[in-house]
């Protein structure tokens, strides 16, 4: 899915679609990051889905600490 179709949504599969949003990360990745709770996300049923919000503050998160790192 694009990210034009992600960006009305709340939720997303945490496999694939925030791995897609993520750049392509690998899906043992993306489960180490859901299960630290540096991806947000619920159970609904049985499924895992991504707060497609957390995705954003995720990377503002990463954005934060790499221009943080190169300015000292």
């Amino acid at each position: 899915m694009s990210d034009l179709v992600h960006e009305h949504r709340i939720l997303i599969p945490w496999w694939p679609d925030a791995a897609t949003m993520l750049g392509g990360l690998s899906r043992a990745k993306t489960f180490q990051l859901v299960q630290s709770g540096e991806l947000p996300s619920v159970l609904v049923g049985r499924r895992r889905l991504v707060v497609v919000e957390g995705l954003h503050q995720y990377v503002a998160r990463l954005r934060a600490e790499q221009s943080g790192g190169e300015a000292a």
